[in-house]
């Protein structure tokens, strides 16, 4: 999963579809999707601290990564509170969808 999103950045649609195929729970899926993405996220910051010596500008773009969690505590976590787990099942298969559609027509516009 990890090498498909790092050379393609498609890992995260296909791990929200490998989440949502295997449980229907919000709960879960959200837990599935955080710790895989906890686990892409420590692998990235190794990699560019210590292969492309990227330090300084991860730690200059520390502010983003506060201001999303801020974000996603003020917004996101009441609206995922509030949806009930059909309708996340039916938002997450439509997003999903709806991301395939655009990854084809880029690759049909592209050739």
């Amino acid at each position: 999963m990890g090498f498909v999103h790092g050379l393609t950045n498609l890992g995260g649609a296909m791990l929200a579809i490998l989440a949502g195929a295997s449980s229907t729970d919000k709960i879960s899926i959200r837990y599935t999707v955080a710790h895989y993405y906890i686990v892409f996220s420590i692998a990235q910051m190794l990699f560019l601290s210590v292969f492309a010596g990227a330090t300084n500008q991860l730690v200059a773009n520390l502010h983003g990564a506060a201001l999303s969690g801020l974000i996603y505590l003020a917004i996101g976590s009441r609206i995922f509170v509030r949806t009930a787990n059909p309708v996340f099942d039916t938002s997450m298969t439509a997003f999903m969808a709806a991301y395939g559609l655009v990854v084809l027509a880029r690759l049909w516009i592209a050739a």
